[in-house]
């Protein structure tokens, strides 16, 4: 029984049609299908037969003596589709029909689906509606494909169209793109359409033509199954008529991108780029190297050996949400976070991560899955004509887990051309992870696969890459060695990449990704030490309450471990000089100041005469003026003696001001130093620029000096004067606001030189440097109050003002809730990011000039 209407005959009433030019049968199809939109729905029924007499006299038009002409002819009519999904929607919806219709591919699949069912249920099937249901089923295929590449062309930044994978961001691809791959016709007509055979053969046959061939004889098409859409192709999955075989992957580009011809030639040439012969053919074959075989490729598809598995982007997201509690807010890490956190603007990439943390241990095991990669596919590589990737992203690695480690495979090598501007469209989310000489076609790649790597890293992280390629203040706050690290392999200009990593060529079997994972290894072990909590009270308190409150907040003990695993490291003897002498520093601050905080406690309690025995001051005596305990006075031998004439302990009613600001003062000068200061030398990687070398030195000597300085002040007023309290606080205000004036003045030439010697891994502007700008704010600030407190002071020190206990409140009010808590305590971590910044940049422009100064350059590549 054949299908109800004309379609039984429609053939043979048609046998002497003119054949039609590829073009017209183009306008023609559109138009049929147009037909089909407008009726929509439940008129499709209806609607059926007068289309499928139309398609007969297409099918009739296309038709030659030769069935390889025709396949011809139909590859014709696919390539005339247009690149642009929204040209064919308006051919679909043209605007004399009135509304637009929705979906106007699903509308003509449904007409597909009952013609199918029809010829399903039909005894006698004819030959030539076979065959147009199978083209037919092909041309929306390739209109499917067109619309799911538009949309990952169109895709911004601030929805990542990577999370959405494998589903499709346009359609439900079971129920249209699967459907029409497993019907027999279409397969037939894939296997028509895209043989090799229809190509001009080359003269003489080359190896590459002749796998070709023989691979696409191979192919079992009534295997085929739908996998997912690629950016500008389709990718199935199929068995070989050879038993034995690993299942294949056949990627199919698109029709209309194989008339742009560095598409069409990349992927002609893509077999013999990444598909080596000889021994690496042979490792390849073993499954133990990280990257997918490719089999044969021609100007319009690629077989490869299939590989289950997720992609990145799906292992991290599905990662995510399983170790995600329902009865708590989801965490903002990895993939997931990203629809969250990427934004648009420049400043708030650069702040990406800054009250977040780093997940250091999927950070860890991913990075070392992925330099794993890397090294292998390095060495790999040696024997293909192309020794780079270049398209570093989520979505073209695969993921296996293994226990608790991860295995990753490199797929689709090679540019994307989305991002060379072959074809159009945006960047799209993936480009992030693009280094920019790939997007700007360059012709030198051998070091855009170190700039996917900074980002990857990134986003191992549980942060959020940034479009300009800027390090997250994240690392630069809690773990200033991978932020430097990062710097050094995402520059946007690659011959200012690896400027730091250690030379190689002492040691020609040490690939340049082996020597990075070795530092990256290193650094990682130096930034989980940096991370731990020390102290018994730091550790039960949450990190926010912690940094705000406590005076010390545990730093003294982290860089304890720290010099701890250096010297088990064996670092390079400058590296170690600095930190023990960051260390050496921590601990006299720490010292100075709280031995300074005793005291003044000390004396109040004496003004109070709160006397709990005092053994310790008796035995002093006894010891300086040798006599028996019990005979002395409860005083200190020496210290007491300073006291200036009328300065008389205790007299709690007069020296509780002192003790109450000169208390603040002490408390400060811990949490000043500890808090942004402990970790950071600016005199450690400052360039030898005179103006950037003074104003190093001028920072490095005030930010060590001032607990020092502030110690002096309040313990003169202590031990000497009571009465010169307010003269101290107006000295200290003032040496606080030339330490913030040298150390901005630093973080500013320091930034500016990096971006004269276009270190592209510094923010564009200071405004864009987290916690810069508000530390500037200082200066203003700083200023104003010093001169408020010299005048009141002077006048209260010359007796001139009277409300001494009110002023008093006021300074030590403003020392521990403005200064320690919100400025230190609440800011201090902000402060800390812009100076490693500034550290850092000062570093890569040193170390940048040392460079062109010898005449080495960074890591040599091989190209």
């Amino acid at each position: 029984m054949r299908p109800r209407g004309r379609s039984g005959n429609c053939f043979r009433r048609r046998a002497t049609h003119i054949v039609m030019s590829s073009h017209d049968v183009y306008i023609r199809l559109t138009s049929a299908f147009a037909d089909v939109v407008k009726a929509g729905g439940t008129q499709t029924a209806q609607n059926s037969p007068m289309v499928l007499s139309q398609l007969c006299d297409l099918t009739v038009g296309l038709t030659n003596r030769s069935p390889d002409d025709t396949a011809r002819r139909w590859r014709q009519v696919l390539r005339d589709l247009p690149v642009d999904f929204r040209f064919l929607d308006a051919q679909l919806n043209p605007p004399q029909l009135g509304e637009p219709v929705a979906n106007s591919l699903e509308q003509v699949l449904l007409w597909w689906c009952k013609q199918r069912d029809q010829l399903d249920s039909s005894h006698a099937q004819s030959h030539e509606l076979c065959e147009l249901l199978g083209f037919v089923g092909l041309f929306l295929l390739v209109c499917f494909g067109i619309q799911e590449s538009e949309a990952r062309r169109s895709v911004t930044a601030d929805l990542p169209i990577f999370l959405q994978a494998p589903q499709a961001a346009t359609h439900n691809c079971t129920a249209t793109c699967g459907e029409l791959v497993q019907n027999i016709f279409v397969q037939n007509a894939i296997s028509r359409v895209y043989d090799p055979l229809l190509d001009p053969a080359p003269s003489p046959a080359t190896d590459a033509y002749k796998d070709a061939l023989e691979m696409w004889s191979r192919l079992d098409f009534s295997t085929c199954r739908f996998h997912r859409h690629g950016t500008t192709s389709v990718i199935l999955r199929a068995q070989s008529d050879h038993k034995h075989d690993p299942e294949l992957a056949v990627k199919l580009l698109l029709p209309p991108f194989q008339n742009i011809d560095v598409i069409a030639e990349a992927t002609a040439t893509y077999a013999d780029h990444y598909s080596p012969r000889g021994s690496a053919s042979e490792a390849i074959g073993s499954q133990e190297v990280p990257v997918v075989r490719a089999l044969a490729s021609t100007r319009s598809w690629i077989t490869m050996q299939f590989l289950p598995g997720k992609t990145l982007a799906e292992f991290l997201q599905a990662h995510r949400s399983s170790t995600t509690s329902a009865t708590e807010p989801a965490p903002r890490h990895g993939v997931s976070a990203l629809l969250a956190k990427m934004k648009p603007n420049a400043a708030d990439r650069t702040r990406t991560g800054v009250s977040g943390s780093v997940d250091f241990e999927e950070l860890r095991k991913c990075g070392n899955a992925l330099f794993h990669a890397l090294i292998g596919f390095d060495k790999l590589a040696v024997e293909f004509q192309t020794r780079y990737h270049a398209d570093l992203s989520p979505s073209n690695i695969m993921v296996t887990q293994i226990g608790d480690t991860y295995k990753m495979v490199f797929i689709d090598l090679g540019p994307n051309y989305l991002y060379t501007r072959s074809v159009s469209g945006t960047d799209g989310a993936d480009s992030i992870f693009v280094a920019p000489e790939v997007k700007a076609a360059k012709s030198s790649l051998a070091k855009a696969d170190f700039y996917s790597l900074g980002q990857l890293l990134i986003l191992f992280g549980g942060l959020s890459p940034s479009q300009d390629g800027v390090v997250p203040d994240v690392f630069y706050a809690d773990t200033p060695s991978i932020a430097r690290f990062l710097e050094d392999i995402l520059d946007r200009d690659p011959a200012k990449r690896l400027l730091n990593l250690p030379q190689t060529a002492g040691n020609p079997a040490t690939s340049v990704y082996e020597a990075l994972d070795e530092v990256f290894r290193i650094e990682m072990e130096i930034a989980v030490a940096s991370q731990a909590e020390y102290g018994v009270l730091a550790r039960r308190l949450p990190s926010r309450v912690r940094e705000v409150l406590l005076p010390f907040q545990g730093e003294l003990g982290r860089q304890r471990e720290l010099m701890r695993v250096l010297r088990r490291q064996h670092r390079a003897p400058e590296q170690t000089r600095v930190l023990h002498r960051l260390y050496r520093w921590s601990w006299i601050s720490g010292v100075v100041s709280s031995t300074t905080t005793v005291f003044v406690l000390w004396w109040l309690f004496r003004d109070a005469n709160w006397d709990w025995g005092n053994p310790l001051v008796e035995g002093l005596n006894r010891l300086a003026q040798g006599k028996a305990v019990g005979a002395v006075q409860d005083g200190f031998p020496l210290i007491d003696r300073m006291r200036v004439s009328g300065y008389v302990v205790p007299d709690f009613s007069h020296n509780w001001l002192a003790r109450a600001v000169g208390l603040s003062y002490a408390l400060l000068g811990i949490k000043m130093y500890q808090s942004p200061f402990a970790r950071i030398s600016p005199l450690a990687a400052a360039d030898k620029t005179p103006k950037l070398r003074f104003r190093a030195w001028a920072a490095e000597l005030n930010m060590r000096l001032f607990a020092i300085i502030n110690a002096a002040l309040v313990l003169s007023v202590t031990f000497v004067d009571a009465r010169f309290w307010p003269i101290a606080s107006a000295l200290g205000q003032t040496y606080a606001l030339v330490l913030t004036v040298a150390v901005v003045k630093f973080s500013e030439s320091a930034l500016a030189v990096a971006r004269t010697a276009d270190i592209s891994t510094v923010p564009d502007e200071n405004s864009d440097v987290t916690g810069l700008k508000e530390f500037a704010a200082w200066i203003p600030s700083s200023l104003f109050y010093s001169l408020i407190v010299w005048i009141i002071g002077i006048l209260i020190y010359i007796g001139k003002l009277q409300d001494v206990e009110l002023y008093a409140a006021t300074v030590a009010a403003v020392n521990l809730g403005l200064f320690y808590v919100i400025k230190c305590g609440l800011g201090g971590r902000d402060i800390r990011i812009a100076l490693q910044r500034a550290v850092l940049a000062a570093e890569r422009v040193s170390r940048q000039r040392a460079c062109q100064k010898s005449g080495c350059a960074s890591t040599a590549v091989h190209t």
